[in-house]
């Protein structure tokens, strides 16, 4: 336990707010020249308290262990000015030395506040003690730790890099062989072949096809947040219009805009994936030539929320979670043509930009994609 005489005579200078300024200033002053004096008296009070030896104080909920409260000399002069200033109106942080036990100095960033005593009068504490040389070793280490993280990311990313012109090169061209094989041998034997080798013949080359979709897909996927693209101003009706023209859309589908869509600037490419991948998942997986599909954007001022709703299937809640997985399906690839990736781009992508996705689904109700996209978007 501190003793209270102890620490309001080396920490609380005291000055009434109700007296005359000059009166004030005159007890500071007086305050001051006793500055020295207190400390010594306070320092002698504690040196008969060998349990004493080391203190620790509990100043405005700041913790100080192993701190003696000897201040320089030379800054007892720099103290009243932080004082005085406190009196007309705020104290800036400001630099000073402490003298501990053993001799050595202690350099800290130094702070003072007022607080009210029940008697009127204003008390002057330490508001805050940071140690400048702990602080700026605390920062060295944070800088070293963010190098070395930098170099490791740099690494990494090389790596991926690497992975991708390999399974580009590497991979996509024996596919490429098995296909033209195929093609070849179906024409080659074209009068031979019975049904059901034609058949088997065409659902080698879908295969192939999917495969090499799939790499391209787990591509794109890898490549997602490595590199840094260009923020631009998108028209997003312009975009959507866009996007419909490049997709195969049964002439019997319908694609509805269901509000005004903004203008924003941010990175277009990321932009069209996410819509991209999403209308044409919809199209993709309804079960009849006809189908409709809306859009809809809502302002919700740090950020927009679009949807892109549709009527078909459903996908039943059980399942939600797993769609956006990587190379996950829910039906058979042969039944429907799929790589199960396309959403695993849309969430990738969202979480590298600060955005989200939900659907809202029941079987057979067909589904709704909603999707954050942050007005600033990361760089």
């Amino acid at each position: 336990m501190i003793n209270p005489d102890i620490r309001h005579s080396a920490y609380s200078p005291s000055f009434t707010t109700k007296q005359h300024p000059r009166k004030v200033n005159q007890q500071l002053e007086v305050r001051i020249r006793q500055n020295n004096q207190e400390l010594a008296a306070a320092l002698e009070k504690l040196q008969s308290y060998p349990e004493k030896q080391t203190l620790a104080v509990e100043v405005a909920n700041v913790a100080l262990g192993d701190w003696d409260l000897t201040t320089a000399p030379e800054y007892s002069p720099l103290d009243g000015e932080k004082l005085a200033d406190l009196i007309q109106g705020a104290c800036t942080p400001y630099k000073k030395e402490y003298i501990r036990p053993d001799g050595n100095i202690v350099p800290v960033i130094m702070g003072y506040d007022l607080v009210a005593t029940k008697r009127g009068e204003m008390v002057a504490i330490p508001l805050n003690l940071i140690p400048v040389k702990e602080t700026g070793l605390q920062i060295q280490s944070l800088n070293a730790t963010l190098t070395k993280i930098s170099q490791l990311l740099v690494k990494r990313n090389q790596e991926l890099e690497s992975f991708a012109y390999v399974v580009s090169h590497d991979l996509k061209a024996p596919l490429r062989a098995i296909a033209n094989l195929s093609q070849w041998l179906e024409e080659d034997l074209e009068e031979n072949l019975t049904e059901e080798t034609r058949h088997n013949l065409r659902l080698l080359q879908r295969r192939v096809y999917r495969l090499k979709t799939m790499i391209e897909g787990l591509l794109d996927y890898s490549r997602i947040g490595l590199s840094s693209l260009p923020e631009e101003t998108v028209n997003l009706t312009e975009l959507i219009e866009e996007i419909i023209a490049s997709l195969a859309v049964p002439p019997d589908f319908t694609i509805e805009v269901k509000s005004p869509l903004p203008t924003l600037v941010t990175k277009r490419l990321l932009l069209s994936q996410v819509f991209s991948n999403l209308i044409s998942n919809a199209i993709k997986h309804h079960q009849g030539h006809q189908g409709h599909v809306e859009i809809q954007a809502i302002d919700r001022g740090d950020y927009y929320e679009f949807s892109v709703k549709d009527d078909g299937p459903g996908i039943a809640p059980e399942h939600q979670e797993k769609i956006f997985q990587v190379f996950q399906i829910l039906n058979s690839r042969d039944q429907k043509e799929n790589t199960g990736i396309g959403l695993s781009i849309v969430k990738k992508i969202l979480d590298n930009q600060g955005g989200r996705i939900g659907i809202e689904s029941q079987a057979g109700e067909g589904a709704t994609f909603y999707f954050t996209w942050q007005k600033n978007t990361p760089s």
